[in-house]
């Protein structure tokens, strides 16, 4: 996001950052966005379970719960649902609405910005499907509804997937390129004008993205 954006909403009084679990409390709608670093090939989800421990503490009837978080399909609702429900006491469905709308954060990409990028939405049920994607219809210009969680999470899946091995064949031939005595650039900008081929990976590194379909 811009900083000068940045810097009119922080002026503002409308956004305040905090590290004081307190804060939450009365919250309407919680937005979880933590990392979940491979360790040993599995996905660490320990900071989704700590920040569904903590959500729960201050969960009340009425709110609303959204993961970002690049996890497994079924997540959500195999994770971190029971877990906000312990801890809160209240049940998913019936006393507070939960889902998942992937993040899609592309540092660098002049294509499109941060609310220019369409965003997916998904609840576990219809009523949660409704509140979250009126709350991100507030902030995003196109929102992208799917039937349930795990078809949004499964879609970052792929797009992770198609960046993993797009790149991974563009770094392979960035190694070949020079010797031939061939502009890998002008290469893949040519590419690009070809009807399909929409989408264009360029050399970079690799070491964010990961895939998993189980914990």
């Amino acid at each position: 996001m811009d900083s000068a954006r940045l810097r009119t909403v922080l002026d503002s009084g409308s956004y305040t950052a905090t590290a004081d679990a307190t804060d939450l409390a009365g919250f309407d709608i919680a937005v979880i966005t933590v990392p979940t670093p491979l360790r040993d090939g599995v996905p660490d989800l320990t900071y989704i379970e700590t920040c569904a421990r903590t959500l729960g503490g201050h969960l009340r009837p009425g709110a609303t719960v959204v993961l970002e978080s690049t996890t497994y399909p079924g997540c959500t609702e195999e994770l971190l649902v029971p877990i906000l429900e312990k801890a809160s006491g209240l049940r998913a469905g019936d006393n507070f609405l939960a889902g998942f709308s992937p993040e899609r954060i592309a540092p660098g990409n002049k294509r499109f910005s941060f609310d220019g990028t369409p965003k997916v939405v998904s609840g576990i049920d219809a009523k949660s499907l409704h509140v979250i994607k009126a709350f991100y219809d507030g902030i995003f210009q196109t929102t992208v509804p799917v039937s349930g969680t795990r078809v949004a999470e499964l879609a970052k899946l792929l797009e992770n997937t198609f960046r993993l091995v797009n790149i991974s064949l563009v770094n392979e031939l960035a190694t070949l390129t020079a010797p031939l005595g061939v502009n890998l650039w002008e290469a893949i900008d040519a590419a690009a004008t070809g009807v399909s081929s929409s989408a264009t990976a360029r050399p970079g590194d690799l070491s964010v993205v990961w895939v998993s379909s189980q914990r």
